[in-house]
């Protein structure tokens, strides 16, 4: 019977295994962390587990431990020791692991787009209230760029769903779009109203 090298237990959670995994990789094999970590952040149960983030965000940006779908770690999923055992071949074996896709740089440029060519949904209006309230798009909901400076998960936790940035001349929607792509949007789409 094969004997687990890192692991403490021999049937854990995805959360624990996370915990356990990262601490090894970074204090014993001494790899650096993931500096974008925030593309981890398509997975919709990131945030389930303050205490995890980073051990999850990690493990998954690595391609240690694989999610449960293109969406969701699976925090609470039980690891069998076949399971624990191809995640600590994984560890000592970069060349094994499997990045996914929607965890890889998303090197894609946010799209200049003319409004009535969007098709999606989400519109976000970043201009000030009063602008706002003064006339904009039908269906747009406000929140100013500022806001999004601040915090760009305010958009929604939909990543891959498409968000269409406006404001008068399309330059306070490019800088926002810019923001949504760095917090790990897929499909922005700027323009001006």
């Amino acid at each position: 019977m094969d004997k687990l090298r890192i692991f403490s237990k021999t049937e854990m959670t995805k959360k624990e295994a996370s915990k356990e995994a990262y601490e090894y990789v970074k204090n014993s094999l001494m790899e650096e962390d993931e500096q974008n970590y925030i593309r981890a952040s398509v997975l919709k149960d990131l945030f389930d587990c303050g205490a995890c983030v980073m051990n999850v965000a990690q493990v998954f940006l690595k391609g240690i431990i694989l999610p449960k779908t293109d969406r969701e770690f699976g925090m609470n999923e039980e690891l069998t020791l076949a399971d624990l055992l191809e995640i600590e071949d994984r560890i000592f074996h970069r060349e094994k692991r499997i990045v996914p896709e929607n965890a890889k740089e998303n090197s894609e440029a946010a799209c200049r787009i003319a409004a009535d060519e969007y098709k999606g949904n989400l519109i976000v209006d970043v201009r000030d209230e009063e602008s706002f309230l003064q006339g904009h798009l039908q269906g747009a909901i406000n929140i100013p760029l500022e806001k999004i400076r601040i915090n760009p998960h305010i958009i929604g936790n939909d990543k891959y769903e498409p968000v269409l940035f406006v404001c008068a001349r399309g330059i306070k929607s490019s800088i926002a779009a810019e923001y949504a792509i760095s917090a790990g949007y897929m499909n922005v789409f700027y323009g001006s109203i």
